[in-house]
Formats: C-alpha cells, structure tokens, sequence
C-alpha cells in the first residue's frame, strides 16, 4: 500500500519542482508565467500550464474538462482556497487517496469474499465457476468500476480506462504472485498456468488489435465480453474432462486394491481426488439452497449468541468497528489500530447497510436488531449512490425516490422482524448475502469513482498522462484489493486456487471492465473512444508479457519459490524505474 503513495510523492516533487521554475516564487508560491494565453474556450482541453498563475483559478471553473465528476472539486481546492501552491494541495490528496484504497480493501475482505462464497453455495456453484464468476467480479470491482468511472467522467478516458487495467494485471501477475511465492510456495501445474496465460496474452492482442485505428467502437467492446464467456466455457470443459480423466484412471487401480470390477464412482477414488472429481461433475447441482429446508443440527444453522437485547446490538457494532475478537484493543499493533480508526467510518455505513452471511456458521452473522436495521437502510443508500436528485420530487409522481426508498425499507424490516426469531437465523438468510453482495459492490463503485477523479486531479495538476498513473498509481491500488483477497484465500490453505486467481483474475478485469466501460462510454457519447497510442501502454504490455512467461517458465517445477519470487518483484521494479524514467525524459 505504501509503494503507490512514494511513487506519488516522487511525481509530485519532480514534476511540481518543474514546474516551480517556471514561476517567480516556486512550488510553494505563486509566481507569474510570461507569454503564456490570459483567454481560453470553455470547451478546450483541461492545460493548466497554458494559463498564468493569476489565472489558474478562474481558469479551472470555468474549462469543462477541469471540472470534477466528484462533489470534491479537487483542482478549485488547488489553486482557488490554496492559492495554487501545490505542496499542501499534493500532502492532501496522498492523505485522502490512501484512505481511500484502505477502505477499498475493507470492502473486499469484510463483504465481498464471505458474501460471494454464500452466494455461490447457494446457488450450487461449483469453485471453479464460481472463482471465475462471482469471485473475479468480486476482486475485480475495483478495476472494472474504474475503469467505467474513466470513460464517464471524460469521452477522452479511454486511456486511463486501459492503462488502469493492464497496470492492476501487471501488478497482480508480478507482485501479487511473488508474494504468494515466497509467503507459502503453492503447487501448480504448467497445464493450467500456460491456459490461463494464454487466453490473457490473446486478450491484450485483441485489446491492441482493436484499438490500432485509435478508437475502441460498441461491437468491439461486446467482443471483448464474449471473449470471456469463451474462456469460461473452456475452462469448465477443460475441468470436466480432467476430471473424467482422473476417475477412468484411478477406479480401476482402486478396484484392483480392493480385488472387485473396475467403478468411476467418485466414492472409489482417494479423498482429495474424489473432492476435485465431485467439485467438477457436479457444478450446477445445487446441492445446498439457501431456502431449502434445514435441521437445526446443522453447522450453518448454529443459533446465534446474540441475546435480543439493543444493548447487546450496540456492543456486538462497537467490537466490529473497532475489529475486536480475542485480542484487547490495547494489544493490537499501533499500525492496526491507526488503518482500523481510517476505515471507521466507511466500516459504520458496512454496518448499518451492508448484510454479511458466513454460508458455513450462520449464527455468527445474525442479530436481528441489526438485520432490522439493514432492511431499513440497504435501498437508501443504493438510491443516494444512483439518484442524483433522491431529494426531490419527480415532476411526475411528486415523491422525492428516497421517501420511497425508506418506505419499502420499513415494509422489508417489519417481515423480517415478524419472521425470524432472535437465536436461529431465517432460512431466507441467504438473500441478504445477495443484497449485501449487490450494496458492497454499490460501495466500491463510490470508492473507484472518487479515486479516478482525484488521479484526473493530480494528472491535470502535474501535467502527468493518463496512462502513466493508470500503469501505475491506479494499478497498484486497485491489485491491491487481488492481494489481500488471494493472500487471506492461500492463508487458509488453498495456495494452489490463490496462485490460479493471479492468472485468471486479470483476465476477467481487462476482458469485462474494459467491455462494460466501452459500451457504457460509446452509448452515453453517441460514438467509440478515441484511444491515444502513447508509450506507456507499450511497456506495461511488454512487462506483463515477461511475468507471464516467467509464470509458465516457473511453473514447469510444478511449484512457485522464494527464487521466483525474487526474480517478480525485481521485474516490477523494472518497470517502475523505466516507466517513470520515460515519462521524465
């Protein structure tokens, strides 16, 4: 997390003590540029540095292109209320950008992972469909809604869009796998590595290749989708076969062993092959529902401890925001304490509009004062995020949308109070987990929308491409929702299905996010993107071509080390080195 916010730190000072030269007073003061225009069109391109320093904040309110999609008007903060000195405006934005990603992650670990894994068990989906569905929608949030917010902030943010993607990959096929490498040494197999690698070096080309003519159009971005339906398809038969394969090769030895006629019955292999065989032949079996009816012996419906009281509620929100469990406040590190204070208050609106379910210990997850409270706030808050104008009336219906909003939530927590009981959780629990997947995915959507408006910001203001803080900045931010999610997967014991994830993952975000983004831009413009070629697009697809055939390289000994991992974050490191060194040559 600390590496984004040095490279931006050094951006700034570089960059800014450049453009100090140009000024009487420097970085810290404002100086007065000579020759430079004292008029400008409202509809030109956002150039700070084509205006003199007086003007600059007149300047930024009234050029379109420098205006924020955010209620944060970053540029006006800038060179308005700071006077254009930038230091104190850059210090800020490091701050608040690093808050931003802390939550970011929050919302991956507390919402997204267990509730994803309860709506797949739901739905009898097997690991692997999951894994490529539910799961790569679930770490790929990020990427994908920024790379939407890219696109619908400016026609021109296709590139930013792009870069944000490929920079996510890179970090995610260097970083992420190094960590998993020299952190737990997973096994892999170069059948599955190659695959995966494969369909994602054909994903960039056809990125590339479309975009050659510099513009990405609406049949094209369908494309890009469809592209990913076909991996999933392969993958899943490629599954199916394998583990056809296995059963056909190891029932007749286990029949030998046991001296009786040859069976593909799973039940004959070994326990872990059986496993892999019964996750694959049985992936949409849905072999556990969530309203299915249930005894109360069962582990997913242990009761509850909570004891109905609004005291006991309070207590139970007080230790989740603070993260308390075993340990005492006092005895968590000073680190811990100080991330767990940044992401309070994103943590509290989790809390009261955010449904969690643990599929396998429901009990732990149900306090019907709070669930109460959830029903109450869930369609709020997504309206507030969606409707610009949720505070007035529509002309036709004269009924401001959060009125009805808060209506239907009264409605939705009356049934639930008069329909579950205060220890054994409802067998409709398992909605929730859907609802709650939908809000957390509402959550990073304000979250990568702010954080593409303050990258525009810092763009604009230090005069940095876009595709230079995509490839980087919002890269790292971004792989770092895929790190913690595949860190915390292979810390539980599944480093193998953690290592495929690094491959996979990038696959799904630069496929469907930068699929969705196009359409949602080609449509709300009326015509394709304009992509700019500029170098750091190249290099970015040079460097993750490398960490992917080093993946296949190294997965040929059927297992990642601490020497592999060593060789993945000296190629990252690399290219941040070439990278920055190009953008200040």
């Amino acid at each position: 997390m600390g590496a984004f916010m040095w490279l931006l730190c050094a951006f700034g000072a570089v960059v800014a003590g450049d453009e100090g030269a140009n000024t009487s007073e420097g970085w810290m003061g404002v100086g007065e540029e000579v020759g430079l225009n004292s008029t400008w069109d409202p509809l030109d391109e956002c150039d700070i540095d084509s205006v003199a320093s007086q003007d600059r904040c007149q300047y930024v309110k009234d050029v379109v292109q420098c205006v924020s999609a955010s209620q944060i008007q970053y540029l006006e903060i800038a060179y308005c209320d700071l006077d254009g000195r930038l230091a104190p405006a850059f210090a800020a934005i490091v701050v608040w950008i690093g808050f931003l990603f802390v939550n970011l992650v929050l919302v991956v670990d507390a919402r997204i992972v267990p509730n994803i894994n309860t709506v797949a068990k739901c739905l009898g989906m097997s690991d692997s469909l999951a894994g490529m569905t539910l799961l790569a929608l679930g770490n790929g949030a990020a990427d994908v809604f920024s790379a939407v917010a890219a696109v619908n902030a400016s026609e021109n943010g296709a590139n930013l869009a792009i870069s944000g993607l490929l920079g996510g990959g890179l970090y995610v096929v260097a970083i992420v796998a190094a960590v998993l490498a020299y952190k737990f040494e997973p096994e892999i197999s170069i059948q599955r590595v190659g695959s995966d690698a494969g369909w994602y070096m054909m994903a960039i080309a056809s990125v590339a290749l479309m975009s050659s003519d510099q513009q990405l159009r609406l049949w094209e971005c369908i494309f890009f989708i469809g592209l990913y339906c076909a991996y999933v398809v392969y993958s899943l038969v490629a599954e199916r076969i394998n583990a056809a394969n296995v059963l056909s090769q190891k029932a007749p030895e286990r029949a030998a062993l046991l001296g009786g006629p040859a069976d593909t019955n799973p039940g004959f292999l070994y326990s872990d092959e059986a496993a892999v065989a019964k996750q694959s032949t049985d992936s949409f079996a849905p072999t556990d529902t969530c309203i299915a009816a249930a005894s109360a012996a069962e582990s997913i419906w242990t009761e509850s401890t909570h004891d109905g009281s609004w005291t006991d509620t309070a207590r139970r929100i007080g230790n989740e925001l603070l993260k308390i469990e075993d340990e005492r406040w006092e005895d968590k590190p000073i680190i811990f304490r100080v991330i767990t204070i940044l992401q309070i208050p994103a943590h509290f609106v989790l809390i009261i509009a955010n449904p969690v379910v643990i599929y396998d210990d429901r009990g732990k997850t149900w306090d019907r004062n709070r669930h109460l409270i959830l029903s109450l706030c869930m369609l709020p808050f997504i309206v507030i995020v969606f409707d610009e104008d949720t505070f007035y009336a529509d002309n036709e219906i004269n009924t401001p949308t959060i009125a009805i909003a808060v209506a239907l939530g009264v409605v939705i927590a009356i049934a639930t109070r008069a329909t579950s009981a205060v220890k054994d959780p409802p067998q409709y629990q398992g909605m929730f987990a859907g609802v709650g997947f939908m809000v957390a995915l509402t959550c990073i959507y304000v979250i990568s929308d702010e954080v593409v408006a303050v990258l525009t910001a810092v763009g604009n203001m230090l005069s940095i491409a876009p595709s230079l803080l995509g490839m980087t900045v919002l890269g790292i931010g971004n792989g770092t929702c895929d790190l913690v999610a595949n860190y915390l997967m292979a810390k539980a014991g599944y480093g193998t299905t953690a290592l495929a994830a690094v491959y996979a993952g990038p696959m799904f975000n630069l496929m469907f996010g930068l699929g969705v983004a196009g359409i949602v831009g080609t449509i709300k413009y009326g015509k394709g993107l304009p992509v700019v070629p500029e170098v750091q697009l190249y290099i970015g697809t040079i460097f993750i071509v490398i960490c992917l055939s080093l993946g296949v390289f190294f997965s040929s000994t059927k297992r990642f080390t601490k020497q592999h991992a060593y060789v993945f974050f000296a190629v990252y490191a690399i290219f941040l080195i070439v990278t920055v060194s190009v953008n200040l040559g």
